[in-house]
């Protein structure tokens, strides 16, 4: 039986170096990675955004230095070439 509604999306948009893509679905096996950015030596990977949308609504204030600190495993996956190799 195949779905009466559509579950994804995609989107390129373009710009005068730039091509950005959005792309949606609800039902997916593994969650992609929020932002993939790829450039002429290397790309960058993270798997979210941060979580300060999430504690504002939760009405927790940014009144301190260390409001939100990032968790080291949520910093993102940076791949680049070294002496021209990758």
């Amino acid at each position: 039986m195949r779905s009466q509604v559509d579950d994804y999306f995609k989107l390129i948009l373009y710009y005068n170096k730039l091509r950005v893509k959005l792309k949606a679905s609800f039902l997916v096996r593994e969650p992609a990675p929020s932002y993939i950015i790829h450039g002429t030596h290397g790309s960058f990977l993270k798997s979210r955004a941060d979580k300060q949308e999430e504690y504002l609504v939760a009405g927790i204030k940014p009144n301190t230095l260390d409001w939100y600190t990032e968790p080291e495993s949520e910093y993102g996956l940076l791949h680049t070439e070294k002496d021209t190799k990758v």
